[in-house]
């Protein structure tokens, strides 16, 4: 139940099938034209071929990480179609000066509504948990409802607090 032990179990099976692990950050992969290859060219400058490439960079949201986003280019560059990416699981900033009052409560058992205001439509309610922030809201009722919010443009969503919803 540890995720490093499922890497080396992938690892040690990938091996068995004879797949080379290439570590590093690669600045650029390309089609070998009518060779069904790749060529792969590493930040370094070296290059090597191969039949099938895995290009594992992550997504864009932590760069200090390492996640520049690089996988987009690459994907794109070796003919996939890519979608751009928008944020998600992420907490919210409000710009109501009393959350950041409220900085460090967490609330517990509360239904939270998030409703798009352009359409008129309710796009989440949940019951759980949330925490107000310095600069919003956090807490998993809110990452949830964040992956609701397409697309996240200020002062289009209003989200409402159910401190009690066991009573009308």
């Amino acid at each position: 139940d540890r995720a490093v032990d499922v890497v080396d179990a992938l690892v040690r099976f990938a091996s068995r099938q004879g797949v080379r692990f290439a570590q590093g950050r690669a600045s650029d992969v390309e089609s070998a034209a009518g060779r069904g290859e790749y060529r792969v060219t590493t930040a370094e400058g070296k290059g090597f071929l191969a039949r099938a490439v895995i290009v594992a960079t992550g997504g864009m949201s932590y760069p200090a990480t390492g996640s520049t986003g690089d996988g987009y280019r690459i994907a794109g560059d070796t003919g996939h179609t890519v979608v751009s990416p928008e944020p998600s699981l992420v907490p919210v900033e409000a710009h109501e000066g009393f959350c950041s009052r409220l900085q460090g409560l967490s609330l517990k058992n509360v239904v939270l509504t998030v409703r798009d205001q352009t359409k008129e439509k309710t796009v989440f309610q949940e019951l759980g948990e949330l925490m107000f922030t310095h600069f919003g809201l956090s807490g998993p009722l809110v990452l949830s409802a964040s992956a609701h919010m397409r697309p996240m443009e200020r002062g289009r969503y209003l989200m409402s607090i159910d401190c009690k919803p066991g009573l009308t």
